[in-house]
């Protein structure tokens, strides 16, 4: 009698491991049907991807300003800081009037507030290319572009923290007329417009490049003209630019040749005759 007790009682242990695994089983087939690609060791949910791929941009697009591009920038951009250094003083004198602390020989206001804000239409429309636009290499430019400019913003205010003479902004009738402020080395507005200038020159020619050069030069004559900063700090504002805009073009590269790579497979198989095959495909 005892026998059978423990033989029945085995049994129902085993009927209801046997349930319970059947259960797990469904459960977690149920959980997998709709995305098998889950059941690999490793998997990546979208949302995941693009994080991974945002941080991954972040750091070839600052690595890439390690290059020898960047070295040739500077090199090229010294002279002419050097240069305007130079002329800062008497340049300006023709816009300051020293004893009597005022601003001379001015343009417009409203110039001048053009050219402070005209900075967010280029922003707001190239930036935006990187979601509207059907041509890839815009869109990746676009992305590439709204991906930089919150470091050349970042890199100019981390060497703004400077104070040292080239760093002083010009005398100006509405400050101080005893003390110069810092926080005028380099132009932050002029690395901005330069980094989308040569950015977009680099890559679609003179059809972007040229409208956008204009409007770079329109806004140093004006912080020149309006005592915001000196010609010197303006030229250091766009070699800033100047070497993010080559960092950028480097990482769009990278993301068209990714984007290739993906497009583009390739395979061997088998015919249904037995034989091998070779397999192209190409999504577009």
């Amino acid at each position: 009698m005892v026998a059978r007790r423990v033989v029945a009682v085995g049994l129902l242990c085993l009927v209801l491991s046997c349930g319970g695994t059947t259960k797990r089983t469904a459960r977690d087939a149920h959980l997998h049907r709709g995305n098998p690609d889950k059941k690999r060791l490793g998997y990546i949910t979208p949302a995941g991807r693009v994080v991974t791929d945002l941080i991954k941009d972040v750091l070839i697009l600052n690595k890439n300003l390690l290059s020898w591009d960047s070295f040739k920038v500077v090199a090229a951009t010294f002279p002419l800081f050097i240069g305007g250094r130079m002329i800062d003083k008497n340049l300006q004198s023709c816009f300051y009037e020293r004893p009597n602390h005022k601003n001379i020989n001015q343009i417009h206001p409203w110039c001048v507030t053009f050219a402070k804000y005209s900075l967010a239409i280029p922003i707001v429309f190239l930036g935006s290319g990187a979601f509207w636009s059907r041509d890839e290499d815009f869109r990746q430019t676009g992305y590439a572009f709204l991906l930089g400019v919150p470091f050349v913003t970042f890199g100019k205010n981390l060497i703004k923290q400077c104070e040292f003479d080239a760093c002083k902004r010009p005398w100006n009738e509405h400050f101080s007329r005893t003390k110069q402020s810092f926080g005028g080395f380099p132009s932050g507005h002029m690395a901005q417009i330069t980094f989308a200038t040569t950015l977009y020159g680099m890559r679609f020619g003179p059809k972007l490049g040229v409208p956008l050069g204009l409007v770079s030069l329109t806004l140093g004559a004006a912080f020149v003209n309006s005592n915001r900063h000196y010609l010197s700090q303006i030229i250091a504002g766009a070699g800033l630019g100047v070497m993010y805009a080559f960092a950028a073009s480097k990482l769009v590269d990278e993301r068209l040749a990714r984007i290739e790579k993906h497009n583009l497979q390739l395979g061997l198989g088998v015919t249904p005759a037995g034989g091998p095959e070779f397999q192209l495909s190409f999504n577009f």
